[in-house]
């Protein structure tokens, strides 16, 4: 049963992780860097330490008994993180919502996933459990390459129509989208093993908590550390374009006003969906980071695509694009049943 809750629940936090920037669709007055900065400060330097300290008694006194090394590493692994981060935003303005998230987040996953478990305990692979989740896996992977394959034919048949320009929000540069991409991906993982990294903290925190409640309280601990190393990448980049733009005064710009607070939304949601996906990797079992992380980003690609879908991105894009854009939101469905369908056959919960 705890199992079935740990897969409702990441399919939450994945829904989450791609609603956060729905906003942004509608802060048009201001630039990137003004929105990216805003979300940033609030999701990764002000509500991870409100969860934190609401949830976990004494914080001050739980660091105080980790080691120094793990700290460090679960604070620079966050700061890798971050450069994902600011890239994913960046990847998304290029783009548009459902190519960039079908690319960054299906690779991820992929990437995300595997090593921990690589890491960790690499002889799991070749266990029953280990080829559900390597199955469950190569069916991620096809569903965000199909995605990405719809979303170049997306870009070549509205570049034929002229439309690329607009649907992407980018002045066609998708090239240099899918580089700001793949960039993203490969920094983007680097989250999860904070997290894993952290894995002593959480311990330590979990000895102060009592209740069921207690394994999932501690890892907002963890999360505390590592989104404040994910918050130097943002903010400071953010700030330099702002610097260099002098759009620093478009904070102060009329009519944006509701931006304030719609970037404070949008950091709620995106840290909500990962204090999420810490609960649910308590309740999916031993390989609830590997799996969770799975099927928290198919999750996410799945509700990215449907976002895309309606705010127009694919309005006039070729029939090809469209059904491979739904054959690709199908595998990724697939590959939701096959982990939590499998992972529930064979136990893990």
């Amino acid at each position: 049963m705890s199992f079935i809750c740990g897969l409702l629940i990441v399919v939450v936090a994945g829904a989450c992780n791609a609603l956060f920037a729905l906003p942004m669709k509608k802060m048009t007055l201001w630039k990137w860097e003004n929105q990216w900065g805003l979300w940033s400060v609030w999701a990764l330097g002000i509500f991870p330490w409100i969860i934190a300290l609401l949830t976990v008694p004494d914080l001050a006194s739980v660091y105080g008994q980790v080691d120094s090394e793990v700290l460090w590493k679960t604070w620079l692994l966050g700061l890798g993180g971050g450069v994902g981060m600011v890239t994913f935003g960046f990847g998304l303005y290029l783009v548009g919502f459902s190519l960039g998230f079908s690319i960054i987040l299906g690779l991820t996953a992929a990437t995300g996933s595997l090593v921990p478990l690589l890491l960790s305990r690499p002889s799991d692979l070749l266990t029953p459990n280990g080829y559900v989740l390597l199955a469950g896996l190569a069916v991620t992977v096809l569903g965000v390459s199909l995605c990405g394959k719809a979303g170049i034919i997306r870009e070549k048949g509205q570049q034929r129509s002229g439309k690329a320009a607009e649907q992407a929000g980018s002045g066609g540069k998708f090239w240099l989208g899918l580089v700001v991409c793949i960039t993203s991906a490969i920094f983007n993982a680097m989250i999860n093993l904070s997290f894993t990294a952290g894995a002593p903290i959480a311990e330590v925190a979990r000895q102060g908590l009592a209740g069921e409640t207690a394994a999932f309280r501690a890892t907002n601990a963890v999360w505390a550390i590592g989104m404040s190393g994910a918050l130097w990448p943002n903010v400071l980049y953010c700030g330099y374009l702002l610097t260099k733009g002098g759009t620093w005064r478009s904070f102060k710009a009329p009519g944006t006003r509701s931006y304030w607070l719609g970037g404070m939304v949008m950091g709620l949601v995106w840290m909500g969906g990962y204090a999420l996906y810490g609960i649910s990797t308590a309740l999916l079992g031993e390989h609830g980071v590997t799996a969770g992380w799975i099927l928290f980003f198919a999750v996410t690609v799945l509700v990215g695509n449907l976002m895309g879908f309606w705010t127009g991105e694919w309005n006039d894009a070729p029939r090809e694009a469209r059904r491979t854009m739904k054959l690709g939101v199908g595998m990724l469905l697939l590959s939701i049943l096959i982990i939590g369908i499998g992972g529930t056959v064979l136990g893990n919960g």
